[in-house]
């Protein structure tokens, strides 16, 4: 798996506020953006929970039915160039996120039943740039798959333009080719301790065993599993680096 990494400097605690007031409004925003679409489009965006209890294909739960976020470059997004800077893919994709879980009611259930969603590993692939400044580009997102500790999700950015025929939430508008990918591991915890990901997709989904079941069987995916394993590799060897203790001078 190709991957790229950004390595951010150590900051400071005034540095982190800073950064924490920037962020939380663009959270509550992607939530309450969530929210609107789901109330005032409810056939486009139903409730995970009641398309799985009817094993049909739910929002963000599939590959064949992803949910669609739209972006756009803003000005705490660019670079020098005047492109998106590498760090706010992963930014654009957090939003995509935190509007995925309130427009299909997740985020809902997660609260009341005290539930954390952790990233614990992110691998991106920059295909093309994004920009100039206020270009608007959308990020598909969807659970590819879950073991017995994580869940597996895919984010691929795209402009909103005829390519490769994919469609977005709305129906109108068609996609180009991707222009990054991210492969998203995570874990999900209750009350501070580790779920496994069928209980937490049965507790906040309400999803049966069938969706479970196809969840699980990622090896029918080779190249999820190619993925996978090589997202695998890169964490051993970062696993093993980290125990290096560089030489002193």
């Amino acid at each position: 798996l190709a991957a790229s990494f950004s390595v951010l400097p150590r900051r400071d605690q005034s540095t982190d506020r800073y950064m924490g007031l920037l962020h939380l409004p663009r959270a509550a925003f992607a939530c309450a953006r969530g929210y609107y679409r789901r109330k005032v489009a409810p056939s486009a965006t139903a409730s995970v929970a009641a398309a799985i209890a009817s094993d049909d294909v739910a929002v963000g739960i599939s590959p064949q039915h992803p949910h669609t976020y739209d972006g756009r470059v803003g000005l705490f997004d660019i670079d020098g160039y005047a492109h998106m800077n590498n760090a706010a893919y992963f930014t654009h994709a957090e939003l995509a996120r935190w509007q995925m879980s309130a427009e299909n009611g997740s985020l809902d259930n997660m609260l009341n039943q005290r539930i954390a969603f952790i990233v614990t590993g992110q691998a991106i692939r920059y295909r093309r740039e994004i920009g100039p400044l206020f270009k608007t580009f959308q990020i598909n997102t969807f659970l590819s798959g879950i073991d017995d500790r994580n869940l597996w999700l895919y984010h691929t950015f795209h402009y909103p333009e005829a390519g490769d025929g994919s469609v977005s939430n709305s129906g109108k508008n068609r996609q180009g080719p991707p222009l990054a990918q991210i492969l998203l591991q995570s874990v999900v915890t209750q009350n501070g301790k580790v779920m496994k990901p069928s209980k937490y997709l049965a507790d906040v989904y309400g999803a049966n065993e069938s969706v479970i079941d196809r969840l699980t069987k990622m090896h029918e995916d080779e190249l999820l599993m190619q993925k996978k394993f090589k997202f695998g590799e890169l964490e051993s060897i970062l696993r093993e680096s980290a125990k290096v203790v560089p030489n002193s001078r």
